[in-house]
């Protein structure tokens, strides 16, 4: 039996403590489970093995997402989000109020992206929508429509939090491009004017999205080679 890392975040980053998403095929059945384990010394510590209980087709690993040492994952039983410590014991936190307040709205959540320090978070779904949950008034804002010919998405903020980045296809004109805006909380909605960033790249398959810093810069790994660009 070979057990395949599906997905890790950081829990507590100063402990080394992490979440490990796993998966393994036991007689062609899949299996997944969640395991705590401690990085901090020579050996793996694990702290808690937890049974996965949702394994449908429709599950996606970028749904599950850490802020504030909490860690969200989805329900896919019903689509709403469950929220636990790194005890992996339940805990209220105001993004999965938020997200539960609107959850009927969102099919089929294909990715969480939540902001290292506003209370706010980008659900791609059958559209894409900004959640906010500043002084708990749950707002929800949509940033792409359901449209067969566009599609958006691998949004991710900035290290520091002040720019984010998306991949924007549109199938009409054979655009294949990346944006990026400011995020501040001083602008309305949260999200600035988008930029583009220029490419001349073939569609491909993404393969990885990462930050350098200083200066800012977003890097993506295609098929063909490593991409990237200073943002200004």
């Amino acid at each position: 039996m070979e057990e395949t890392v599906k997905a890790c975040r950081a829990l507590d980053p100063e402990k080394n403590i992490f979440a490990f998403m796993i998966e393994w095929r036991d007689d062609d059945e899949l299996k997944r489970i969640f395991k705590v384990c401690d990085l901090s010394g020579e050996d793996v510590i694990v702290l808690k093995r937890i049974e996965s209980d949702f394994l449908l087709d429709n599950f996606t690993y970028n749904s599950f997402a850490v802020k504030d040492s909490v860690l969200f994952y989805l329900n896919e039983k019903d689509s709403t989000l469950i929220s636990v410590d790194k005890n992996w014991k339940p805990v209220t936190h105001p993004f999965t109020v938020a997200y539960n307040e609107h959850y009927k709205k969102f099919f089929r959540t294909q990715r969480i992206e939540i902001h290292p320090t506003l209370p706010i978070a980008i659900i791609s779904a059958k559209g894409t929508f900004l959640i906010s949950w500043k002084d708990n008034k749950k707002n929800l804002i949509p940033l792409v429509s359901l449209d067969t010919n566009v599609v958006t998405g691998r949004y991710t903020f900035s290290p520091d939090g002040k720019f984010i980045v998306w991949r924007y296809v549109d199938y009409t004109k054979d655009t294949d491009q990346f944006y990026y805006a400011d995020v501040s909380e001083k602008i309305p909605g949260y999200i600035g004017i988008p930029r583009s960033l220029p490419s001349n790249y073939k569609k491909q398959n993404i393969e990885f999205i990462s930050w350098a810093s200083n200066p800012p810069t977003v890097l993506v790994v295609k098929s063909d080679g490593l991409y990237w660009w200073h943002i200004k």
